[in-house]
C-alpha cells in the first residue's frame, strides 16, 4: 500500500499554518496581558520588553525655558520596572 499522497495537500497546509498563526497571536496577546497585569500599563509593559528599567509614567510636558540659576520646579513619577534598587541623581525630592 502507498500513503496516500492527496492528504498532504495545500488545503492541509494552508489550515495548520493558519491554527500556527493563531496560536502564534494568542499566546504573544496572553504575554502582553501578563505584562500589562504586572507593570500597571501597557507603555511600561512594552518599555520592560524594549529593555527599559526606569519608566516615567507622568511627565510634566513642555517646561519651556528657564534662565541659569533659576530652579525650576517639575514633578513626575518613576517607576522602577527593575528588581534591584535605582538611585536617581540630580533630582531633589519635593
Amino acid at each position: 500500500m502507498t500513503p496516500d499522497v492527496r492528504s498532504y495537500g495545500a488545503e492541509r497546509v494552508a489550515r495548520w499554518t493558519f491554527r500556527f498563526a493563531i496560536a502564534f497571536f494568542v499566546c504573544e496577546a496572553l504575554g502582553l496581558a501578563f505584562l500589562t497585569w504586572r507593570h500597571g500599563s501597557v507603555s511600561a509593559a512594552l518599555a520592560y520588553l524594549d529593555g527599559h528599567r526606569l519608566y516615567v509614567a507622568r511627565s510634566p510636558g513642555v517646561v519651556g525655558p528657564v534662565p541659569p540659576g533659576v530652579r525650576a520646579e517639575v514633578s513626575f513619577l518613576l517607576r522602577n520596572l527593575w528588581s534591584r534598587p535605582v538611585q536617581v541623581v540630580g533630582a531633589a525630592p519635593c
